[in-house]
Formats: C-alpha cells, sequence, structure tokens
C-alpha cells in the first residue's frame, strides 16, 4: 500500500511539473481584417504587389509560450514594366513582412518586421491605413544594420500602396 501511494504521489508530481508550463495567447487589439487583401504599390518604375493575410506566431521566451496575432505577407511581387522580376511566396514565420496591430490605432501595424532570408536584408517600420480612404495605406520601413548585407533593402523605405483586393 505504501508503494502505491508514493507511486501515486510521485506520478501526479511528475504531471503537475510536466504541465507548469506558462502559455499566453495575445489577441490582435483590434480586428486584423483591413491589414488583409492585395496591396499595389509602385516606386522608381517597379510595382510592388503585397498580399497580407491573418496569422498566428508562436514564440517561446523565459519559459513562456506566447502565440500571437499578426498580420503575415503571404505573396510579394516585383514588376517593373509589367514584367515580373521577382515573386517570394510563402506562409509564417518565413514571410518577407508581419507585424502586429497597435493598441491605440486601429489602422496602423505599429510594428512591421522585414526579413527577407533569400537576399540577407532585414528592416522594421510600420503601415498605417489612411482613415479617409480605408483603400489607401502608406508602407515605411527602415533597414537594420546587422548582417551581411546591412543597410539594403529590396522594398521601398517609403511606399503609398492602394487594397486591390
Amino acid at each position: 500500500m505504501k508503494t502505491t501511494i508514493t507511486t501515486l504521489l510521485f506520478s501526479m508530481l511528475c504531471v503537475l511539473l510536466a504541465n507548469s508550463q506558462q502559455i499566453v495567447y495575445r489577441k490582435a487589439a483590434h480586428d486584423l481584417t483591413p491589414f488583409t487583401g492585395t496591396w499595389v504599390g509602385t516606386k522608381d518604375n517597379i510595382t510592388y504587389e503585397i498580399t497580407f493575410k491573418k496569422g498566428i506566431r508562436e514564440v517561446e521566451l523565459n519559459d513562456i509560450n506566447y502565440t500571437i496575432e499578426l498580420v503575415f505577407t503571404s505573396s510579394v511581387k516585383w514588376l517593373k514594366n509589367g514584367i515580373l522580376i521577382r515573386e517570394f511566396t510563402t506562409n509564417a514565420p518565413k514571410a518577407i513582412l508581419e507585424g502586429t496591430v497597435s493598441d491605440s490605432n486601429a489602422l496602423l501595424l505599429g510594428y512591421i518586421v522585414y526579413y527577407d532570408e533569400e537576399k540577407g536584408y532585414n528592416g522594421e517600420g510600420y503601415f498605417r491605413i489612411n482613415a479617409q480612404n480605408l483603400r489607401k495605406a502608406k508602407l515605411y520601413l527602415n533597414s537594420i544594420s546587422l548582417g551581411k548585407n546591412r543597410g539594403k533593402m529590396d522594398l521601398p523605405t517609403n511606399m503609398e500602396l492602394t487594397k486591390i483586393k
């Protein structure tokens, strides 16, 4: 009987310790729908077609699992004079752009991460939808001086976009 109780207590302790890791689910502060869809902008004779989707990012920091709702690019196309010169299609977590909606502004992706693994470029910025015309937005990016291609980007630092679908 003593062995059975000891085994039972030991089993319960193992179960409690195995499930003790905290899980945090961070729901987006506002609806992500205004950001999703295909946005098009032109800068320096290159047209950029960027498609955003809703997604989920799972991250572990300090033994705490975070699940975060975000917007990420499922597709980015670069066209010069109507000819496709580059295309990047993916699902998170390998997206070129991903961001979270601002807590204080429903039309602002307040922090966008830019990471082009293929070219080794990285940066950060924000994406703001025009409150008067929800089909217009501005994308601002800055390069981060890290890595082998520091300071370079394959997207413009400042671009106006129009939602086409």
